[in-house]
């Protein structure tokens, strides 16, 4: 595959080569662009996620469920580090 790009390259005009370079930066520049966050203007309220939302939209609807509690217990053997284990948690 990279034979036949190279060939098809090689056949270019100069003009064609220069219009090609050009266009292959502008769409470089313009991904940078895309893919940068913009600054928040107002830095004193911060937006929810979707899932936060749902989250206070299902509390809102039964505040006394435990529709997000995962109930787990762990057994944990051999000698346990009970700083690294707190800082864990």
């Amino acid at each position: 595959m990279n034979k036949e790009l190279n060939k098809k390259l090689a056949q270019l005009t100069p003009e064609q080569k220069a219009l090609l370079e050009k266009k292959l930066k502008e769409r470089a520049v313009s991904k940078k662009k895309s893919s940068s966050i913009p600054v928040r203007k107002n830095k004193d309220e911060y937006p929810v996620s979707f899932a936060q939302e749902r989250l206070w939209f299902l509390h809102q609807l039964n505040p006394k469920s435990s529709f997000y509690n995962i109930p787990v217990a762990i057994k944990i053997k051999g000698k346990l580090n009970l700083e690294a284990f707190e800082n864990a948690i």
